[in-house]
Parts: C-alpha cells; structure tokens; sequence
C-alpha cells in the first residue's frame, strides 16, 4: 500500500472510531443521568436539596458510574423488583454495556493493516486494543466491533435509556 493512501484510510478510520465513540458514549450518559435522577429521587424528597445531591455527590469524581450503578442495582433489586421480573437480564446488559462504553472511551484504536483493511470493507468495523495486566506480563488484546454488534450494543443502550428512565421519572 502506497504511504499516501495508507494515511488516508487511516484518516478514515480515526473518523469511523471518532463517530462510533461519540455516539456511543453520548447515549450511555443518558443512562447515568438517568441513575442520577433515580438515585436523587430515592433519597432526597426535598426539592430544593436534590439539586445539592446531584451537584455534591453524584456529578462528582467521587463517585463512578459503576459504583452509582451497584447502588441503583441493590435499590431496584430491594424495592423495585418488577424490572428485574419484567427484564431478568437488565443488569448484566446494564454491566456489558458499561464495559464496552469503557473500552470504547479508554482503548487504543487499532490501526493496523488488517484493521485498516476491515475497516474499508465496512465503516463499522472498528477495534480497540485494551491492556490487560496480570501477575506474570502484560498481554494485548483486540476487541472488535462489527456492524451487528454495534447495531445491537445501540438498541441495548436505547433500552436501558428507556427502562432507567422511566424509574427515575415514577418518583416525582
């Protein structure tokens, strides 16, 4: 492959990933409002103090999206327990779709020839490289997305906006 071309189809490729991280993340940040506004809501009945709840201890460094998330999880399990019914695997799809939010935000975009060449065959076909560190060396993996997957993870996402939507917004 000619240098000019392999720089612009890796041009091309940073802009796929560019977009698919951005939708990706913008969406599953509607989730985590959405837990915020649950989690508000639950426990603090007085208007005026929620917005003190929310800016002090929930859109904080304090406390992740994973930790909200085990919080919300306990909560629905204890008092809500017509989502879990309704949904049984609404918390594992809650966690896989947390997992691939955070390597789609925090993993090196593969740019290697194949990946190149996957990538030309289908803008959506897109993979990071994630780090796994473990006691005896540190090992690389590539963790690919193609259009199904994408297509999936996207209605996943759109549904669990929905769902934690609506229990935020049932405790007015």
């Amino acid at each position: 492959m000619n240098p000019k071309q392999l720089e612009k189809d890796q041009a091309r490729l940073s802009k796929n990933s560019a977009l698919f991280r951005g939708s990706i993340i913008d969406m599953v940040i509607l989730i985590e409002i959405n837990i915020n506004l649950f989690l508000t809501r639950y426990f603090i009945k007085e208007e005026d103090k929620r917005n003190e709840f929310w800016d002090f201890m929930l859109d904080t460094k304090r406390i992740t999206f994973n930790s909200k998330k085990d919080v919300f999880k306990n909560i629905v399990k204890a008092h809500y327990k017509e989502l879990p019914k309704r949904i049984p695997n609404f918390f594992k799809l809650l966690e896989d779709i947390i997992e691939h939010r955070n390597v789609i935000a925090h993993c090196g975009l593969n740019s290697t020839p194949e990946a190149i060449k996957a990538n030309k065959k289908s803008r959506f076909n897109i993979s990071y490289f994630k780090y796994l560190n473990d006691d005896k060396y540190k090992k690389v993996v590539a963790i690919g997305y193609t259009k199904e997957a994408i297509t999936s993870i996207t209605h996943t996402i759109g549904m669990l906006v929905a769902e934690t939507g609506k229990l935020a917004n049932s405790l007015k």
